[in-house]
């Protein structure tokens, strides 16, 4: 995403195209999208040259999450091993239990 405004921001505002709209927001801003789908999210910036605003836009591309499928693979005394395939662009975390 990319926007020029020169001089210093006094406010910034975020629209994540799914009706969510962030104000004032110049700290690590964040969304996440319940429903799969093409999202038009917008960032508008203003000071006083600009008091209307300079905005830039781009399409975001939202998924459906996937749950992996597990193979199990070969045992070792206490040890396994299995395997799957990820979605790309996930994180997957795996814990070990004692049961």
């Amino acid at each position: 995403m990319e926007g020029l405004i020169t001089g210093r921001a006094n406010r910034v505002d975020w629209s994540f195209g799914d009706g969510s709209v962030l104000a004032d927001s110049f700290t690590l801003t964040q969304h996440a999208w319940t429903n799969s789908g093409d999202y038009g999210v917008a960032f508008t910036a203003y000071n006083l040259d600009n008091p209307s605003g300079v905005s830039t836009n781009l399409v975001v591309h939202v998924v459906p999450l996937l749950a992996p499928t597990l193979s199990v693979g070969d045992t070792s005394g206490t040890n396994f091993r299995f395997s799957f395939f990820g979605q790309p662009g996930v994180s997957y975390e795996v814990e070990q239990t004692t049961n």
